[in-house]
């Protein structure tokens, strides 16, 4: 787990499988040109895509491929931690919660990424 940690991945918290499906993915954008990486991170919707640099790139799609890959439990304590409610409405199974801490965790990434716009 600690070489995958060093590379920036919660790898204990992902779990064995997980991480190495996190490493392949990073794997992946680290033989991206810049260009290329801009569009995975503007697909992503997040902000700022024309003149972020590529660690800014780099980090940012390594939250979000973490996130994608949490277990719930894990998902939830991330949320916790931000201040992001963890109900869900009518989800009742584990993958539909999962999907709305998950876009939740997105928006609260794409205002703090924004908030510089707005504070002044």
């Amino acid at each position: 787990y600690s070489a995958w940690e060093r590379m920036g991945l919660q790898a204990r918290r992902l779990g064995r499988d997980a991480a190495a499906q996190a490493v392949a993915q990073l794997e992946q954008f680290k033989s991206m040109s810049d260009e290329e990486l801009r569009i995975v991170y503007r697909e992503v919707g997040m902000p700022h895509w024309e003149t972020a640099p590529r660690p800014e790139l780099m980090s940012a799609l390594t939250t979000l491929l973490t996130w994608e890959l949490l277990p719930l439990a894990e998902l939830e304590k991330d949320c916790a931690q931000r201040g992001i409610p963890t109900s869900c409405n009518n989800e009742t199974t584990a993958d539909g919660k999962h999907s709305v801490l998950l876009s939740k965790l997105q928006v609260d990434m794409r205002v703090s990424l924004n908030r510089g716009e707005y504070e002044a």
